[in-house]
């Protein structure tokens, strides 16, 4: 675990060296086995601002409006017993994992 959070650790340093300089050029850098693949970035609409701007008409509004419930905070309220918890428990398909991480 120490060898692997120290290379984690030079690999980020490295990282943080290349960005800059792959964002400075403009375009992907390739070598023989390893790509730092440059990006426009996904950019993002304010679409509820825009459809404020617009003055959208309140029949249009409820059409594309929903209704959104948090199923759990429900639950939690009432009052679940834990054994019909366990039966709408689903486990996950993979089953355990590990995830690695510097501290």
């Amino acid at each position: 675990m120490a060898r692997w959070a120290l290379h984690q650790f030079l690999a980020d340093q490295l990282k943080a060296e290349i960005e800059p300089l792959v964002l400075a050029i403009g375009h992907t850098v390739e070598t023989a086995d390893a790509r730092a693949t440059w990006s426009e970035g996904r950019g993002s609409y304010d679409w509820e601002g825009l459809a404020r701007a617009l003055k959208a008409p309140k029949d249009v509004l409820r059409k594309y409006a929903e209704v959104k419930v948090d199923w759990r905070a429900v639950c939690l309220e009432v009052g679940v017993p834990e054994a019909l918890l366990q039966r709408y428990y689903t486990p996950a398909p993979d089953g355990p994992r590990v995830r690695l991480s510097r501290r």
